[in-house]
Order: structure tokens, then sequence, then C-alpha cells
């Protein structure tokens, strides 16, 4: 009547079938989580990117808009140990400090600043921090910066570099 080596190749061609299913669902989910991780980081990418933004605009700020009367240069001044207008820490929030870090032998006199290279960081918040290198130079009586600025943001970095010249 029938022939017995026809049977159960309903169960191995329905295995088949069921392992090709498993096999296309894996890597389309394999796909799927990449590109979540690739959303996910996208807005990290942009919180520290202005994160990095804040710190060149606090440095431009107080480079321009805050320097006391008679000084060359407001970098110069945000962390002079004498009379620092960066304080180093605010009463009301100590997230936004200015915590500077001045290399030894630096001549970073306000009322004299000819060359002078400036470190600081700003914790805005849990997660994100902007780290400022600035390097001020004199070259024929224009006044050359240079802002580095690095945001950080859940293990992700920008970085924006601002030259600025002026008389």
């Amino acid at each position: 009547m029938f022939n017995n080596s026809q049977k159960g190749v309903t169960l191995i061609i329905t295995f088949f079938i069921l392992t090709i299913i498993l096999a296309v669902v894996l890597s389309i989910s394999i796909v799927l989580y990449r590109e979540i991780k690739i959303i996910r980081n996208i807005g990290n990418s942009v919180v520290s990117f202005y994160a990095a933004d804040s710190g060149i605009e606090k440095t431009l700020y107080y480079d321009r808009k805050e320097k006391p009367i008679d000084v060359k240069s407001g970098v110069c001044a945000m962390c002079y140990e004498e009379d620092p207008i960066c304080p180093p820490s605010y009463q009301a929030d100590q997230s936004v400090a200015c915590i500077c870090d001045l290399p030894t032998g630096t001549d970073c006199d306000p009322l004299s600043c000819e060359s002078c290279d400036i470190s600081f960081h700003t914790n805005l918040n849990d997660d994100a921090i902007y780290y400022i290198t600035v390097n001020v130079s004199t070259e024929g009586g224009v006044s050359n910066l240079i802002i580095n600025s690095v945001g950080n943001f859940k293990k992700v970095k920008r970085a924006i570099n601002v030259f600025s010249s002026k008389e």
C-alpha cells in the first residue's frame, strides 16, 4: 500500500521551515538591537555636543563680558588665584563650579597676561560634564585665544575647538 520510506518527511520539512524562520527572526532582532543602540548613542552624542558648546560659551562669556576693568584677557582672570571671576564654587549650586587647574610656571596675571594655559571643568549634572583647555598667546599686539572643549555624557564624547583673535 504505502511506501515506508515516506514516513516522517513532513516532520523533517517542518523542522527545516521552523529553522529558517528562526534564523530570519534572530537576524532581524540583531539588526534592530544594533539600531536601537545607535539611536541611543545619537541622543547621548547631542547632549555631549551641547555640553561642549556650553563650555565654549562660558569661556567666551568670561573672556568678553565679565572681565574686570584694565584686564587684558578675561580668561586670564577666570582662575586667577587672588580674585577669580569664575569662582571655585557657587553657594546655590555646586554642580556648576569652575574647577581650575593652572599648570605650574604659568603666568596668568590678568593685568599682564601675555601667555597663559588654563584648564577647568564643570559638572552640568550627574552625567554631563565639559572639560576646557584655553591657550592665550600674544603676537605683535594681537591676542590669540584657542579654546578646546570636550563634552562628555554617558561615555560619549564630543569636542569643539575655537580660535579667536583680537587686538
